[in-house]
């Protein structure tokens, strides 16, 4: 995967730099991306699953 390097001011938005990073992305980051999915998909099902053995959530 090739890396691009984009410089922005300190004044540039947080929603500008997000922009035009996600815009150089290409498909090689795909990935990536699915491993960061996946990696969130994990996290909500062991928060999900450590609340209901807590007693908090009952699911089953």
């Amino acid at each position: 995967m090739e890396n691009k390097i984009i410089y922005f001011s300190p004044k540039a938005a947080l929603s500008s730099r997000t922009a035009l990073r996600s815009a150089v992305l290409e498909n090689g980051g795909r990935a990536e991306t699915l491993l960061g999915l996946w990696i969130v998909v994990w996290a909500v099902l062991a928060t999900v699953e450590c609340i209901s053995q807590i007693g908090l959530v009952r699911l089953y």
